[in-house]
């Protein structure tokens, strides 16, 4: 679920103009940091997000049906249904 972490560069000027940060320099530690995206009110950013984890816990409880761990399963699928309501593969996995 850390997936809404992103890699920034640490120099603001490689940050704003995209094509300066595609230069072949090496990458070093130093050069980047990871922060997190304040979503605000950002209706169009909160429902890309949802549907995101929504097809990551589709996913990890199709796994762990694979590997016949149902409860577990069971949970992701439940979430799922949380999140969307709509989501018609997590109750047809879940039944």
């Amino acid at each position: 679920m850390t997936v809404f972490h992103w890699l920034e560069f640490t120099d603001a000027e490689r940050n704003t103009d995209f094509f300066k940060s595609l230069k072949l320099d090496p990458l070093l530690d130093r050069d980047i940091k990871v922060a997190c995206k304040d979503l605000e009110e950002d209706e169009c950013e909160i429902e890309m997000r949802t549907n995101l984890v929504v097809t990551l816990l589709l996913n990890m409880g199709y796994c762990f049906m694979k590997m016949f761990f149902y409860k577990e399963a069971h949970k992701c699928f439940t979430y799922a249904m949380e999140l969307a309501p709509v989501a018609a593969d997590a109750y047809l996995r879940r039944s």
